[in-house]
């Protein structure tokens, strides 16, 4: 569907030429959940300010209340509050969608285009409904899933790698903040991020290790940094370091 766009911008090479150039995929893993999704706000910020973040709650547990959400960073018209229940896979309903979808289109249509488009329809509704409403022009957008490891339990490993690839298909990056081991197919992912900090409180020794990248920049496979050396991190997280007098809501 969307092809690279050409003409990486300043930020983006700073961080890595080709999240300028074509859609890319993010896992973020960490044992701090709100390290983990700052990191993540921090560079679909910088790359994408109109950015959408589905954050995934947990029906008995309590909102990480020093994340990006919580703090109101995230303006409401970017933000969905959803359910693991509501990211179910569509295999059924695409199943049926792509055999209607085939009476349709031509016999000698190009595979590719019918690859994509049972892609999509094997996408949870949420999903769509979101790559719909984002409607990827002349920039690349990012899509955030918070605290994706609450729907892990609902995707196979073989069915993880398709599901990001049609994501991607549409034009749009994806940034996953993950906290718990690692998933077994996080190497379907361009970039596999790990933020080394215990708590919210240990940002500043926090360090950033780069387990998959391409190519070079600070995201380059292999690097190594301080966390408040990401740019426009620091900005965000000292107010809501104890003693700062920031807005701890």
């Amino acid at each position: 569907m969307a092809g690279g766009k050409k003409g990486a911008s300043r930020e983006s090479s700073e961080l890595n030429p080709v999240f300028g150039e074509r859609p890319v995929s993010v896992l973020v893993l960490g044992e701090s959940r709100p390290l983990a999704n700052w990191l993540a706000f921090a560079l679909v910020h910088r790359l994408d300010p109109n950015f959408f973040w589905t954050d995934v709650r947990d029906h008995e547990g309590t909102p990480d209340p020093f994340g990006p959400v919580a703090v109101g960073r995230i303006p409401d018209a970017q933000l969905s509050l959803i359910f693991p229940e509501q990211l179910e896979r569509n295999d059924e309903e695409a199943r049926l969608a792509g055999a209607a979808a085939a009476t349709v289109v031509r016999s000698d249509g190009e595979p590719e285009v019918m690859r994509h488009l049972e892609g999509f329809l094997r996408l949870p509704s949420h999903t769509q409904e979101v790559i719909a409403a984002t409607r990827p022009g002349s920039r690349l957008r990012f899509l955030v899933l918070g605290n994706s490891e609450r729907v892990s339990h609902m995707y196979p490993e073989d069915t993880v790698g398709p599901i990001v690839r049609a994501i991607l298909a549409t034009g749009c990056s994806l940034v996953m903040p993950f906290v718990a081991p690692p998933p077994a197919a996080r190497s379907v992912f361009d970039f596999i991020l790990h933020v080394e900090g215990a708590e919210l409180a240990d940002w500043r020794t926090a360090r950033v290790r780069c387990e998959k990248g391409v190519g070079d920049g600070l995201l380059a496979s292999g690097s190594l940094f301080a966390l408040a050396d990401f740019p426009g991190l620091a900005a965000e997280l000292t107010p809501l370091s104890p003693g700062s007098g920031g807005d701890r809501r």
